[in-house]
């Protein structure tokens, strides 16, 4: 019996010492929340921003003629905008794609198609991505590759 009260009295002592610290947590957690509604109604200016950068690298891309000046200037613009303008991140894949055959770079080549994949899956066409990876051996890349190779592939399946 005694044990009881001392577990109920230990209890409320925690519960009392807990009530102070919810208040502030609370507080904290209205402060963020207010900075975050701040920031979402400056989306606009933000995506303005993105939308400026983007353009700048692709009108940059478009002056170049040289492959090799022009495959690293797609990647560029790839970087930037492969989750914010998914139309214009498949051209440039496209580009790289077709630039790396021209050089018969092989390592070059499997590199764009991972990234070809992943804009593929990212935009919901999962078989399309899968053929994809399936024309490609994830066991006879290098290290780097076969890590982006295999990544794509758990993206792809999750």
């Amino acid at each position: 019996m005694k044990h009881c009260y001392l577990s109920l009295f230990l209890t409320t002592i925690l519960f009392i010492c807990s009530l102070p610290r919810a208040a502030s947590y609370d507080k904290e957690t209205e402060y963020w929340l207010k900075q975050l509604d701040e920031e979402l109604l400056r989306q606009d200016e933000y995506i303005a921003q993105k939308q400026q950068k983007v353009d700048q690298l692709n009108v940059r891309r478009q002056l170049l003629k040289e492959n090799e000046e022009r495959y690293f200037q797609n990647r560029q613009v790839y970087d930037e905008c492969m989750t914010f303008d998914s139309e214009l991140a498949m051209e440039v894949v496209d580009e790289n794609i077709a630039i790396a055959q021209q050089m018969h770079d092989t390592e070059r080549l499997t590199e764009w198609q991972i990234k070809r994949s992943f804009l593929l899956s990212s935009t919901g066409l999962m078989m399309e991505a899968l053929q994809v990876l399936e024309g490609i051996n994830g066991l006879q890349l290098k290290h780097e590759l076969a890590l982006q190779y295999y990544n794509q592939m758990q993206y792809l399946y999750s």
